[in-house]
């Protein structure tokens, strides 16, 4: 008890460092403190429990996963990215978190939209599904459901990679080099469930499957279409071509501005002719004009 204590004060006040000089860059994630994280794993003693992020919401973490220790540290992840979504997401917005991992944006979703709100929160990977629940339970959110299924161009059953950073889990055997095992789950497009659940609105979506992202859009076809809603999803610059040319063809016939974001907080119109040397992948803003 007194170790779990003492871990407990020397993360926070730490971390109180970290996250004020992290709140001094609001577009892009601080240059260097990925460093500065890791080398906190290292020298303090594992801590593992609920901490309140800087955006309002709580959030269980544990600083042996590198991605959780990130979010302790920094307070927020991808920062540009977070403050697009904000923008919109008004108050009773009905969003889309599609990839939920902790449930990091599903809870901001919610904590943004409030209780008039509804937020879907997808999650294929049944080791991060509780953890999302126990998240949902510690901000006393009534207004999330978590879909314990993966989103698709398809309603089907797959096979799911479970990697062992579970993050990094993917419907697509290439994302994940070595799993740690191979699960089946139920797939669903966006369509499916909008259609499904009668939401009369989507605001927001934000997509991050590992590779499959371009299919999560081509399933949400008529919500698109209907809705018009705000969407952010992760493009991996070698889609393969047919698989591109689907889904920004129909990001085009539904008349979407496209804006790509770098991780590093660069943003640019987003030309798939012309992708910019020394990236692999960005996220594509997708503006309703």
């Amino acid at each position: 008890m007194k170790t779990r204590h003492l871990s407990d004060i020397l993360w926070r006040s730490s971390t109180f460092v970290t996250r004020w000089l992290q709140a001094t860059q609001s577009q892009r994630s601080l240059r260097g403190l990925r460093r500065v994280c890791d080398l906190l794993g290292r020298v303090l003693p594992p801590y593992e429990g609920v901490v309140r992020l800087p955006g309002g919401v709580s959030l269980n973490v544990d600083t042996r996963v590198s991605a959780e220790r990130w979010l302790l540290c920094a307070g927020v992840y991808h920062p540009a990215l977070a403050g697009e979504l904000k923008r919109h997401t008004p108050e009773g917005a009905y969003c889309l978190d599609v990839g939920a991992n902790l449930g990091f944006f599903a809870l901001h979703f919610a904590h943004w939209a409030g209780p008039l709100g509804k937020v879907a929160a997808f999650e294929a990977n049944p080791d991060l599904v509780q953890r999302i629940a126990a998240n949902v339970a510690a901000n006393g959110f009534d207004n999330v459901t978590i879909i314990e299924k993966a989103a698709h161009d398809r309603q089907d059953v797959l096979e799911f990679y479970i990697a062992s950073d579970p993050g990094k889990s993917s419907l697509e055997q290439a994302q994940v080099k070595r799993p740690a095992r191979v699960v089946q789950v139920e797939a669903i497009s966006i369509d499916a469930f909008i259609e499904q659940e009668r939401w009369p609105r989507v605001d927001a979506i934000k997509i991050d499957v590992e590779g499959n992202d371009c299919r999560v859009v081509c399933g949400a076809r008529e919500t698109l279409r209907r809705f018009r809603p705000f969407v952010a999803f992760e493009y991996k610059f070698d889609t393969p071509p047919e698989l591109a040319n689907q889904v920004f063809d129909l990001l085009t016939e539904c008349g979407y501005r496209l804006q790509a974001l770098t991780y590093d907080g660069r943003r640019f119109p987003f030309d798939r002719d012309h992708l910019p040397a020394g990236y692999t992948q960005a996220d594509i803003l997708c503006f309703p004009s």
